[in-house]
Parts: structure tokens; sequence; C-alpha cells
């Protein structure tokens, strides 16, 4: 797994080290991480996934950014902490 991060340096995209495909990303937002799936990078269950959307978050705002992920991301939570 690769770690990249774009501009803002806001969160880890994680891609894959063979293909480059998108897997995931993880995001710091204040005292908590949450993370999303690329679901189409799995190998089952495609076919029932609703079709991909173009979204674009460049006019967004770090606030706006950060209350968008908390809501659509996963905490992630570190199990060796608890």
């Amino acid at each position: 797994m690769i770690r990249y991060r774009f501009g803002q340096r806001s969160a880890d995209f994680l891609l894959c080290y063979r293909c480059g495909s998108l897997v995931g990303a993880v995001a710091q937002i204040g005292q908590s991480q949450f993370g999303i799936i690329n679901v189409c990078a799995l190998d089952t269950g495609r076919d029932s996934l609703p079709p991909a959307r173009t979204v674009d978050y460049a006019d967004e705002n770090p606030s706006t950014r950060d209350l968008r992920r908390r809501q659509n991301w996963t905490p992630v939570f570190d199990h060796g902490n608890e």
C-alpha cells in the first residue's frame, strides 16, 4: 500500500502499489480518525453497487470538508490503545 497526500495534505489516500488504484483514504480530524474504502477496488459485490458518480470538492473549505468526512466516512479505531 502506498500513502499519498494531495496539496492540502488533509488525508492519506491509499493506493495499490501494484496497479495504482485508489483503495481508500484515512483522515485525522481533531482527536479522531476517519476512513473510507473504495468498494470498486474489491473483488466481490460489484454488480450490486450503484453506478459511480463524479464529484468535485475543489471549492470546499477545510471546515466543510471535515464535516462531510465526519458524516460520511467510517471512524477508525486503534484497538491497540483501547
